[in-house]
């Protein structure tokens, strides 16, 4: 299966084993695994979200350390 969101090319993988099934979603920059849900719909659901939640996350670099304190910046 293979959809686009938000001009990226997003492939999906549905995997069933049986009683659940286990979902699989890429792009070009980041891939997630072990999606399992009840029903196909439901893994490709939590797939995509995992994927999101990973394409949306934010690198953060170390800049000062203190004792009570951390300060970090974006990279």
């Amino acid at each position: 299966m293979l959809f686009f969101n938000r001009k990226d090319r997003v492939k999906v993988k549905i995997f069933d084993y049986g009683d659940h099934f286990m979902a699989m979603a890429s792009t070009k920059e980041c891939t997630v695994w072990n999606c399992f849900g009840t029903t196909s719909e439901r893994a490709k659901e939590m797939a995509m979200f995992r994927l999101k939640k990973e394409l949306n996350k934010v690198e953060k670099e170390l800049v000062i350390k203190g004792e009570h304190y951390a300060i970090y910046r974006k990279k």
